[in-house]
C-alpha cells in the first residue's frame, strides 16, 4: 500500500506550466439597512441554486446541472461548485497566462455577481463572513463526504463548522512539473506559504489578521499545516506526502451500504496495519478518498500544487497572488533566490504560519521576507511577459505599494471600516450598500 501511495503522488504528467485559480464568495443578503444574513443554498427564496439555475436558462456561460448534484460546468472549461455553508466557488480551467486565467474567472464571476445582485444578494470575497457565524449558517450539502466531515470535526472542536460554513479562500493551482524541478517547486511552495497568509489576509478579528487561517490551524493537526523538516534538504514531495497520509486520522470510509465516520487517533497507518472489524484493510479507493481529506497548506493533487494559504480577496486583486506564486515557481532563477532567502524557515513553517495568521506583516521577519519575495516575483514576471503581461505586473506593484511595503494587508483595510456598508463598498464597489438593487 505504501508503494501505491507513492505511485499516486509521483505520477509524471507533462504539462506546460499552466495557471489556475479557485475563488470562493459568500452570498450575502442585502436589505435597506445592511447585510441580512446568508442566502440559503436551496431551501428558501431567493436561494443560491435558484438564482444560478435561472441564470443557466439565459444567455450564460454557466451550463445547467446534468443531475441533482449541485455542480455546474461552464462553456469556458471551468466549474461552479458550492461549499457546505452555501458559499459559491468557481474553479477556472488551466490557462497559459495570468491574463487568460483571470479573464475566464472574471467573465464567470461577473455573470454570477450580476444575477445574484438582481435578487439583492452580494457576492462577497473575504476570508470570513463578518456578519454571520457557523451557528447561524447550517450545513447545507448532503453528500456523504460532507456529512462525515461535519461529524468527524465536531468531535474535535467548533473549528470544523467554522471552516466548512463560514470561510472563503483564494486558491492558486500550478503544475508540479517533472523531476528534478518538481521537488524544488514543492520546497518553494511550502516556504512561501506563511508569507502568502500574511500578505493576503482578509479576515480580521481580535489580535488576528486571518481568522480563516486560525480556523485551519485549530482544526486537526494530523491533516493541516506543513511538513516537519529539519532543513531544506529534507524536503521530498513523495516522502512528505506519504508520511502525512499514513499519520493522518481517517475521516470516513465506506463498504457497500456501510458508512463509517472516523475518529481522532485512528490513523490510516493504524488501519493499514491492524485492519478493521467491518472494513478489513484499506483499498486503493480508500486511499484516494483519504488523500482527498488532507488539507495541508500546499496540497499535491492530480499533478498540480494547490496553494491554499490565502483568504478570498476582492476581485480587483486577483491578478496579484497568481503573479507572485507562478513567477517564483516557474522561473528557476527566482526559485533559487527564494530558497536562499527562506531556507532557515524550513524547521519553523508551522510556527511562522501561526504568526502570519495573528500578526500578519506587522511581524518584522514576515514583512522583510514579503518585500523581498515581491521584488523577486516582479523581476521574474518581467522576464516572461507572455505569461504575466504588463497589467498583472502593474497590479502586483500597486498591491505591494498599498499593502506589502507598508506592512499591511487587505485585513487592515477591512478593519478600518466599522460600518457594514463601507466594508461592502470597499470589497465590492459596484454593489455598494444602496438598499434595494
Amino acid at each position: 500500500m505504501e508503494r501505491a501511495i507513492a505511485a499516486l503522488i509521483a505520477r509524471d504528467v507533462a504539462a506546460p506550466d499552466r495557471i489556475g485559480i479557485e475563488i470562493e464568495g459568500f452570498p450575502i443578503l442585502i436589505d435597506r439597512h445592511g447585510p441580512a444574513g446568508r442566502a440559503p443554498l436551496s431551501n428558501g427564496t431567493p436561494s443560491v441554486l435558484g438564482v444560478i439555475d435561472e441564470l443557466t436558462q439565459k444567455n450564460s456561460d454557466i451550463l445547467a446541472r446534468s443531475g441533482d448534484y449541485p455542480q455546474h460546468e461552464t462553456s469556458t472549461g471551468g466549474t461552479v461548485t458550492y461549499e457546505p455553508g452555501g458559499q459559491i466557488e468557481f474553479s477556472s480551467a488551466p490557462a497559459d497566462s495570468v491574463a487568460a486565467a483571470t479573464r475566464e474567472t472574471n467573465l464567470i464571476w461577473n455573470q454570477l455577481s450580476h444575477a445574484f445582485w438582481e435578487d439583492n444578494i452580494c457576492l462577497m470575497n473575504l476570508g470570513i463572513d463578518p456578519w454571520s457565524d457557523a451557528d447561524s449558517v447550517p450545513q447545507q450539502l448532503e453528500a456523504d463526504r460532507y456529512k462525515a466531515m461535519a461529524q468527524y470535526f465536531a468531535t474535535l472542536s467548533q473549528q470544523g463548522a467554522v471552516m466548512m460554513r463560514n470561510t472563503c479562500s483564494l486558491q492558486v493551482n500550478l503544475d508540479q512539473g517533472a523531476e528534478p524541478e518538481r521537488n524544488q517547486r514543492w520546497l518553494v511552495a511550502n516556504l512561501v506559504s506563511p508569507i502568502l497568509t500574511a500578505m493576503f489576509a482578509a479576515s480580521p478579528a481580535a489580535n488576528t489578521q486571518s481568522a480563516r487561517a486560525k480556523a485551519w490551524q485549530r482544526l486537526d493537526a494530523t491533516r493541516t499545516g506543513f511538513p516537519r523538516w529539519s532543513k531544506v534538504a529534507a524536503a521530498d514531495l513523495v516522502d512528505d506526502t506519504l508520511t502525512r497520509a499514513l499519520r493522518a486520522d481517517v475521516i470516513y470510509a465506506t463498504r457497500d451500504n456501510l458508512k463509517l465516520v472516523g475518529r481522532a487517533g485512528w490513523s490510516f497507518l493504524t488501519w493499514l496495519r491492524e485492519g478493521h472489524s467491518q472494513l478489513g484493510r484499506p483499498t486503493v479507493t480508500d486511499l484516494e478518498v483519504h488523500l482527498s481529506t488532507l488539507f495541508t497548506e500546499v496540497r499535491t493533487r492530480s499533478s498540480i500544487f494547490e496553494f491554499r494559504s490565502m483568504d478570498a480577496i476582492p476581485q480587483r486583486m486577483w491578478d496579484v497572488p497568481l503573479t507572485i506564486t507562478a513567477s517564483i515557481l516557474y522561473d528557476s532563477e527566482a526559485a533559487g533566490r527564494v530558497i536562499d532567502l527562506l531556507e532557515s524557515w524550513a524547521p519553523r513553517l508551522n510556527r511562522l504560519w501561526r504568526t502570519a495568521a495573528c500578526e500578519g506583516l506587522a511581524d518584522p521577519e514576515l514583512q522583510r521576507a514579503a518585500v523581498q519575495l515581491v521584488t523577486i516575483a516582479i523581476e521574474a514576471a518581467r522576464r516572461n511577459p507572455h505569461r504575466f503581461g504588463s497589467s498583472a505586473i502593474r497590479a502586483t506593484e500597486e498591491f505591494a505599494d498599498r499593502y506589502t511595503l507598508r506592512a499591511a494587508s487587505p485585513a487592515d483595510e477591512v478593519r478600518l471600516h466599522h460600518d457594514p456598508g463601507a466594508v461592502i463598498e470597499w470589497a465590492v464597489p459596484r454593489h455598494a450598500l444602496i438598499g434595494a438593487a
